[in-house]
């Protein structure tokens, strides 16, 4: 029994002692900023590029305005548009 109570003991004082090591930040990484990334984006190949057929569920408000109705559709998305860019059109 006391070599339990001892043995909790021990890892409640490791477990607590090393949080506030953990979270102390120092001066030195207040200074420090990361760069941001160059934003570049690669030309796409192969399928990337394809057409393709999605389904998509638009609403619509209903004639009163006091609803939106959902209907069901297909969209292509063709070669350098994209799926957001092809929903905003339809």
């Amino acid at each position: 029994m006391k070599r339990a109570a001892a043995m909790a003991l021990i890892l409640c004082l490791l477990l607590t002692g090393c949080v506030p090591l953990t979270s102390e930040l120092h001066s030195m990484d207040a200074q420090y900023e990361m760069p941001l990334p160059q934003e570049t984006v690669e030309p796409a190949v192969g399928d990337a590029v394809a057409p393709r057929i999605v389904s998509a569920v638009l609403y619509y408000p209903s004639d009163d305005m006091t609803e939106l109705i959902p209907q069901q559709t297909w969209l292509t998305v063709n070669a350098g548009q994209t799926l957001p860019q092809c929903l905003m059109e339809a």
